[in-house]
C-alpha cells in the first residue's frame, strides 16, 4: 500500500530485509572483508555490483591475484581472476587514483589530499603511509619493497617502505600525472603542458630522481600514464588520442597512429610487442607490434570512460572505469566479459510496500523490481524509452510510474506488465503519489497537477496556483497534501487534493522534495542554502503557517530527496552521495555514505531498513538506518558494546527458537545470547546478524534488523551438561548484572541440560524450581533455578526432573535470579 504517515491510512506491516552484502550481490561472490571490530559504512551496495563507484585502478601480479581502487576509499580484491571481488577497508573516505603492488602482499595505494596507505598482508589490513602533503597523489610506482615513488603536483620519494618520504626537484610546475620505473635508477614521469616549454611535460632520470630532465614530448596535449618495458622501450598516452613511443630511453619521441581522438588514459604492455590502451567512452585499443598499428578492441555497449588496464601476459587483461564497470578478457582483447553487473543508467525514483517488495525507475525506461529485498534487482520491460522521474505504488500489485513526454504508466500485476495511461499532457511529470487504490496525483513541468479518481483510467488535469516545474507531490493524510517545485513553490491542500494553496516557504530557489507527518509536519529538501551556501532544511510543525530553517549536514550539496517514516525520524539523499539523518534532538547530521555518486531518492519502510537510488545505477541499502555498525568476531564483544551500538556478527549458530526471538551461541558453546528476530529461523544454521545492542531486563540482546541463516541447517548443537555447577555464572563484564551470590562462569545465553530435584512449583502453573545442586537461593527463600514452563502433569515437589533450555537471568524485584528459558516442543522428563 502506498507510503503515508498516519497509521489509519497505512497499516504498516514491516519486517525486516534479509540481505547481507555478501549475499545480496549474487552470482558475483563479492564480499566485505576486513578485521574483526573493522567499522563499515551503513549501507552497502545492491547495483552495480560489485560496487558502483569510479574505479581509477587495477593492477593484477598474476592471472589470480589483483587490485582495484577507486573513489571513496574503494579497494577491491580479487583471487580468482576476477570472478570474485573483495571489498577491503582502506578506513578513509578519500578518492583513490592508483594501485600498485610489488608483490602478492606488500602493496600501495595513493589518492586525494595526498593519502597513500600500504598494505603488507595482501590487503587484509591498510595502514597509513602518508608523506604528509595537501595535493592529489595521481600515480605511485614501487621497483621493491622498500624503493618508490608517487607523484602528483610533486615527485615523491621513498626508500624505507613509505615510512618517509622525500620531494624530488623537478623543474616543472605542471600536473604530473604518471610515473614509471624499470629499476631503482631509471624512470619517467609524464604530465600536463610545462609553462616553459608549451609541451606535454615528460619527465627522466637516470640516478633515482636525484635529477630530472625535461624530454622533448613535441605535443600539446596532456600526457596521462606513462610504460616502459625496457629502458630504452617506453610509450605515453593522453588526451586528443595522442599515443607517443621511444625507442632510446625517450631522448625522442615519436607520435603513434591512435585512429581516435578520445582522452587516453591508461598504456599497458606486456613484452615490447603487444600492448594495450584505455580510455574515453569506452575506447580500448590494442596492439601486436609494439604500436605501429593500434586496432579498435572495444566492448560492445561499453561506452563510459576507461580509466586503466592491467596484464598478466599477452592475452590476458582487465580494464576498469567509471560506475565501478570491470572488463575481462583472455583473447587478446577480441572479446570482453563483465566482471560487473547490473544496469549503470540513472536511477531517478524508488518505492517500497514493505520490506521485501520494491520499484526503483529511471533513465530511458529503466524499472527494477525486487521482490527480496533488493537482494536481485530484476528488469521489467516498461514499454517506453522516455525517462521515468516517479514510481508509486498502492500494494504489490498496483504501482504506477511518470516520466518524460507525459508518460504515465500503470501496473497491475506488481511490473510483469506496465501499461500506458493517457495523461493528456505532453509535459515533463516529475512525481506521483496515491493516496489509495484509486484516488492518484502526478506533477510536472509548467505547474501541472493531475488527479485520477479510477487508478489512472482517467487523469484529469486540477488548477494549479503556479506555473512554475513542480517536482514533488505527497500525501500524508487522505486530506492533507504537499507539492513543491522551482522558485520555492509549495502548495499545500486539505481537502484532498480539491484545491491547492499556495504556502509562503520564504525560498526563491527550486525544491525537489517533499515528506511530512499527519497535517502538521512537512520537511523539504533541494537548493536550501543559507548565507554561507550551507544546505539546508525547510520544516514546518504548524502545517506550513510558518518555516524554519535546519541546519542538514550536507555541507555545501544539493539535497534532491527527503524520506520520513514517523515524526522523528527522517533522511535525506543528494549531490556527491551526500546522505543525512535526523537525531534525537530533531537536527540532523551527515551518515557516512559508500559513493560519491548523486542520489536522487531515498525510501525507509521503518527505522532501520531503507534504499536510495541514484545516477550510474546506484542501489544502496540500510539495515541500521544508514548508521556504521562494527563487525565483531564474537558473542563476548557485544557483551561489551554500549546500548544502541551497532554490530554485525557472523558464524554462529542457532541453539533454540522461542517465537519472535532466538539464542544463538559460538560453535564451541563458549557463550551465547538473544536476538531479537521474528522471521523464520531454524535451530543449527549458521547465522550472520546485524543489529542493536540493548539491555533487556538482566541480559544483553540483539535487535536485529537482518539475519541471514544458511538455509542448509546441521543438528541443533548438544546441550551443556551443567549438573552440580551454577547457571547465570559471574557476569563477564560491568555491562552485564551479576546474578545475586553468582558462582561458576558465566553461561547466560548458552543452551544447557540441568538435572535436580523440584523444590517449588507455581500455583498459577507458569514456572517451577529445579535444585540444579549449585545450592543457590533467591531472595524468598527458593532454592535452585526458575525453569519458565509448566511443570508437567503428575510432577510434585521432591520428583527428580532433566530439563533442557537456554540459561538465562531475570530481575526478580531488584534481584538477578537465574532462569531457564525452555523452547517450544522442549520436554521435562521426570525419574
Amino acid at each position: 500500500m502506498q507510503k503515508q504517515k498516519n497509521e489509519e491510512m497505512r497499516p504498516r506491516t514491516i519486517g525486516f530485509g534479509a540481505a547481507f552484502s555478501y549475499l545480496l550481490l549474487g552470482m558475483l561472490g563479492v564480499v566485505l572483508a576486513g578485521p574483526a571490530d573493522a567499522v563499515s559504512p551503513g549501507w552497502s551496495w545492491q547495483n552495480p555490483l560489485p560496487q558502483g563507484n569510479n574505479l581509477a585502478s587495477v593492477h593484477f601480479v598474476t592471472a589470480s591475484l589483483g587490485w582495484a581502487v577507486g573513489d571513496v576509499g574503494t579497494i577491491l580484491r580479487t583471487t580468482d581472476g576476477g570472478q570474485t571481488w573483495v571489498a577491503q577497508d582502506s578506513k578513509i573516505l578519500d578518492d583513490l587514483t592508483d594501485v600498485h603492488f610489488v608483490d602478492s602482499s606488500i602493496g600501495f595505494v595513493c589518492g586525494k589530499t595526498g593519502k597513500v596507505l600500504k598494505t603488507t598482508n595482501a590487503g587484509v589490513t591498510w595502514a597509513d603511509s602518508s608523506p604528509g602533503i595537501s595535493c592529489t597523489l595521481r600515480s605511485i610506482h614501487f621497483v621493491t619493497a622498500d624503493t618508490g615513488w608517487a607523484v602528483g603536483s610533486v615527485v615523491l620519494k621513498t626508500t624505507n617502505g613509505g615510512r618517509t618520504w622525500t620531494q624530488q626537484t623537478t623543474g616543472t610546475t605542471s600536473q604530473l600525472n604518471g610515473v614509471f620505473f624499470v629499476n631503482s635508477q631509471c624512470g619517467w614521469v609524464v604530465g600536463g603542458i610545462d609553462s616553459s616549454t608549451g609541451q606535454a611535460t615528460i619527465l627522466a632520470t637516470t640516478n633515482g630522481g636525484q635529477s630530472w630532465v625535461k624530454q622533448n614530448s613535441g605535443v600539446t596535449s596532456e600526457l596521462v600514464s606513462v610504460y616502459f618495458a625496457n629502458t630504452s622501450r617506453g610509450w605515453a598516452v593522453g588526451t586528443n588520442g595522442k599515443i607517443l613511443v621511444t625507442s632510446n630511453g625517450g631522448n625522442t619521441w615519436q607520435q603513434q597512429t591512435s585512429g581516435t581522438s578520445a582522452k587516453l588514459n591508461c598504456v599497458q604492455f606486456s613484452g615490447t610487442s603487444v600492448g594495450y590502451v584505455v580510455g574515453q567512452g569506452g575506447e580500448i585499443l590494442y596492439t601486436s607490434d609494439g604500436g605501429s598499428v593500434w586496432t579498435p578492441r572495444g566492448a560492445p555497449g561499453v561506452t563510459s570512460m576507461l580509466n586503466a588496464v592491467s596484464l598478466a601476459g599477452p592475452a590476458t587483461a582487465w580494464a576498469v572505469g567509471a560506475g565501478g564497470k570491470i572488463l575481462f578478457t583472455n583473447d587478446s582483447g577480441l572479446n570482453w566479459a563483465l566482471q560487473s553487473g547490473g544496469i549503470t543508467g540513472n536511477l531517478n525514483s524508488v518505492w517500497f510496500v514493505d520490506s521485501d517488495c520494491g520499484w526503483a525507475v529511471g533513465d530511458m525506461g529503466a524499472v527494477l523490481a525486487t521482490r527480496d529485498g533488493g537482494e536481485h534487482w530484476i528488469p521489467q520491460e516498461s514499454g517506453t524509452s522516455q525517462n521515468l522521474f516517479g514510481v508509486c505504488a498502492w500494494d504489490r500489485t498496483r504501482c504506477w510510474a511518470v516520466g518524460a513526454g507525459g508518460t504515465i504508466l500503470a501496473s497491475s500485476d506488481g511490473g510483469s506488465h506496465w501499461q500506458s495511461q493517457t495523461s493528456g499532457v505532453t509535459e515533463t511529470l516529475r512525481s506521483v503519489h496515491f493516496i489509495n487504490e484509486s484516488k492518484g496525483f502526478a506533477v510536472g513541468q509548467g505547474g501541472i497537477i493531475l488527479r485520477t479518481l479510477d487508478g489512472g483510467t482517467t487523469w484529469q488535469r486540477r488548477t494549479s496556483p503556479v506555473v512554475y516545474s513542480l517536482y514533488a507531490v505527497r500525501f500524508t493524510t487522505p486530506d492533507c497534501g504537499w507539492i513543491v517545485g522551482a522558485s520555492g513553490t509549495v502548495l499545500k491542500t486539505t481537502d484532498g487534493g480539491e484545491t491547492w494553496t499556495k504556502c509562503n516557504s520564504g525560498e526563491s530557489y527550486d525544491l525537489m522534495s517533499v515528506d511530512g507527518w499527519a497535517s502538521t509536519h512537512a520537511w523539504v529538501a533541494g537548493d536550501i542554502f543559507d548565507s554561507n551556501l550551507i544546505t539546508q532544511i525547510l520544516m514546518t510543525t504548524n502545517g506550513g503557517e510558518s518555516w524554519q530553517y535546519k541546519n542538514s549536514g550536507a555541507g555545501e550539496w544539493s539535497l534532491y530527496a527527503v524520506d520520513f517514516v514517523d515524526s522523528t525520524n527522517g533522511w535525506a539523499v543528494g549531490d556527491g552521495g551526500r546522505i543525512v539523518g535526523t537525531v534525537s534532538t530533531g537536527d540532523w547530521a551527515s551518515l557516512p555514505s559508500p559513493t560519491a555518486n548523486s542520489l536522487s531518492s531515498v525510501f525507509f519502510v521503518d527505522p532501520n531498513v531503507g534504499w536510495a537510488v541514484g545516477s550510474l545505477g546506484t542501489i544502496l541499502k540500510t539495515v541500521t538506518g544508514g548508521r556504521p555498525f562494527n563487525e565483531i568476531g564474537t558473542i563476548q564483544e557485544a557483551f561489551s558494546r554500549d546500548d544502541n551500538s551497532w554490530v554485525m556478527i557472523s558464524g554462529k549458530v542457532v541453539s533454540a527458537r522461542f517465537g519472535t526471538y532466538f539464542y544463538m551461541q559460538e560453535p564451541d558453546r563458549s557463550a551465547g545470547i538473544r536476538v531479537d528476530w521474528s522471521k523464520p529461523i531454524t535451530e543449527g544454521e549458521i547465522v550472520a546478524v546485524t543489529g542493536c545492542v540493548s539491555t533487556l531486563g538482566a541480559e544483553r540482546i540483539i535487535k536485529a534488523s537482518r539475519v541471514i541463516g544458511s538455509g542448509n541447517p546441521g543438528d541443533p548443537p548438544k546441550p551443556l551438561g551443567m549438573s552440580t555447577q551454577a547457571l547465570g555464572g559471574v557476569s563477564p563484564t560491568a555491562k552485564i548484572p551479576s546474578v545475586s551470590n553468582a558462582k561458576g562462569l558465566y553461561n547466560v545465553g548458552l543452551l544447557v541440560q540441568i538435572w535436580g530435584n523440584v523444590t517449588a512449583i507455581d500455583p498459577g502453573g507458569q514456572f517451577f524450581y529445579v535444585d540444579d545442586g549449585s545450592m543457590v537461593a533467591d531472595t524468598f527463600g527458593n532454592i535452585g533455578v526458575r525453569v519458565l514452563a509448566p511443570a508437567p502433569s503428575g510432577v510434585n515437589v521432591g520428583d527428580f526432573v532433566s530439563v533442557t533450555g537456554v540459561s538465562g537471568v531475570q530481575y526478580l524485584g531488584s534481584e538477578v535470579v537465574r532462569v531457564l528459558r525452555v523452547p517450544p516442543g522442549a520436554q521435562v522428563r521426570s525419574f
